[in-house]
């Protein structure tokens, strides 16, 4: 992952690591100019977008999200 990030160039990156059970959930405020990067390594997942659309995540699946009001 790091060689990923670095070769993005990103600037102010912050990186965590989260181990989650089932039924667990998190939720982001959206920062303009910034951008998100997930990566789902094991188990499933679902992402719900501001339009309450979900996406189904599994297993190996990455999700890059970026804002852009206000930039």
């Amino acid at each position: 992952m790091n060689e990923l990030f670095l070769g993005m160039r990103l600037r102010g990156l912050q990186y965590r690591r989260v181990y989650a059970e089932a039924s667990f959930g998190f939720a982001f405020r959206a920062k303009p100019g910034c951008a998100y990067f997930y990566f789902l390594a094991t188990g499933m997942g679902k992402l719900r977008n501001e339009n309450c659309e979900i996406q189904t995540l599994s297993d190996g699946n990455a999700v890059f999200l970026q804002w852009l009001h206000g930039i």
